[in-house]
Parts: C-alpha cells; sequence; structure tokens
C-alpha cells in the first residue's frame, strides 16, 4: 500500500498532534517581565526574518543537506527552551546570583529567549524545504 503524498497530510498531523498542548505551550513564562514587551517584540520579528532567509539560501540545496540542518536547529531549539526554563524557575526563586553573574544572565538570558524563536523559525522552515520541494 503506498503511502499519500507527505505534502497533504504533514502539517495536518502537526498541528492536530500539538492541538491539546498548544495552550499550555503557549503560556509557558520563558523570560522575565523585566523584558517584556520590546525582546518579544524583537524576538517575533527576527523569526519571520530568520524564515524568510532560511528559505531564500536555503531552497536549492539538497533535501538530505536540509535534514541535517533541521536535527542541529531542533537541538539547538530544544537547549534554548530549557536553558530558559530553567532560568525562569531558578533565578531569584532559590538561585540569587552575585553581581556579576547578574550582568552576564542579563545578557544571556534574552539571547536564548531571542535565539529560541531564531531556532523555532528555521525549524519550520526547514521542514517546508523539506516536505514541500
Amino acid at each position: 500500500m503506498k503511502l499519500p503524498d507527505p505534502k497533504r497530510w504533514f502539517l495536518a498531523s502537526l498541528s492536530s498532534l500539538l492541538s491539546p498542548w498548544h495552550d499550555a505551550i503557549s503560556k509557558i513564562r520563558l523570560i522575565s517581565d523585566y523584558y517584556q514587551p520590546e525582546l518579544k517584540l524583537a524576538a517575533s520579528i527576527g523569526g519571520v526574518m530568520c524564515a524568510t532567509v532560511v528559505l531564500a539560501a536555503w531552497e536549492r540545496h539538497s533535501k538530505a543537506k536540509n535534514r541535517v540542518r533541521l536535527i542541529w536547529f531542533s537541538g539547538l531549539f530544544l537547549v534554548a527552551l530549557l536553558g530558559c526554563y530553567l532560568l525562569t524557575i531558578s533565578v531569584g526563586v532559590f538561585w540569587h546570583p552575585n553581581y556579576f553573574l547578574e550582568v552576564t544572565l542579563r545578557f544571556i538570558w534574552p539571547t536564548l529567549f531571542f535565539l529560541l524563536y531564531i531556532f523555532a523559525s528555521a525549524c519550520i522552515s526547514l521542514c517546508l524545504l523539506i516536505f514541500w520541494k
């Protein structure tokens, strides 16, 4: 039996898999309110720009190369997500960093949050290139 073309079922399957958890996932606090709303706006714009660059730059590359890139960007996305989440639940709750670490975290935390959007946009764009090319 031949499976249907992935172009027809991939997005529908992915959205139906994620739909029960969409509300819970979208309400996760990943960064302090101190950085909002400017950082969220910048991350959203950066995500769109990254998706455009990925689609334009890697459109002609083979599916195999894009699959490897998708694996890398998925891993980087998960690392950034975990980093933001661990910082959110630990800083100021049970870990109170000294002055030097606090200054360092003021750079690292927003950077991780920004990269989270970049990596997510790259993953989505690579999925489009792999399944719709």
